[in-house]
């Protein structure tokens, strides 16, 4: 879903289960997909965007290598050590009531989903403006790491096997000389154990 104001949002259905023929669903595709990368993506708000991100990346093809701002991230930045998630800061940080139990229909998938990126973008406005001149220290510390930790994400970490190897096997004959060390006994005397 998109918002552009507090009050509006506008919801997209993707598929042909809702747009009826494979060509309206693409060109519906298309325009979400121009929407979201516009500036590579650098416009776009998100909350936990990392989750968003990864899957519009895996299941849609659709890459935002510019993203920065996520709402979930600048209230780490100003509150670490407290709660993140929507709902929290919304019963917080606005007067929305809590929207998120709703029934199994399409159409209240869709409000659900309206009042989401609402909440998302009074919380930007919000947050950024507590932030003020910590605003930088975001950009700098948090959203610099988002398109590292999508690619982590998406691709995971390459492990040298071999080398992983001699490395717990070394580990281990250090232990078994710092526990000989401890206990005041030859590092044969605990192998054997």
């Amino acid at each position: 879903g998109f918002s552009f104001d507090a009050s509006f949002s506008l919801i997209v259905p993707l598929g042909t289960h809702y747009w009826g023929t494979e060509e309206a669903a693409q060109a519906a595709l298309r325009w979400v997909r121009c929407i979201l990368t516009y500036q590579g993506g650098a416009r776009c708000v998100f909350h936990n965007g990392l989750f968003d991100c990864y899957w519009l990346a895996l299941v849609l093809g659709i890459e935002l290598p510019a993203w920065c701002m996520d709402t979930l991230g600048l209230h780490a930045d100003l509150d670490p050590a407290e709660e993140h998630g929507l709902d929290f800061l919304a019963s917080v940080y606005t007067r929305e009531p809590y929207w998120a139990d709703y029934d199994d229909t399409l159409e209240a998938l869709w409000t659900y989903c309206g009042v989401d990126v609402c909440v998302t973008r009074v919380l930007f406005d919000v947050l950024r403006a507590l932030l003020g001149d910590r605003l930088p220290h975001y950009c700098q510390y948090f959203g610099k790491l988002y398109g590292p930790l999508l690619r982590l994400m998406r691709n995971g970490i390459l492990v040298d096997e071999e080398r992983r190897g001699h490395m717990v096997s070394a580990l281990d004959v250090r232990v078994t000389e710092l526990k000989a060390r401890l206990l005041g006994e030859q590092p044969a005397d605990l192998t054997e154990r």
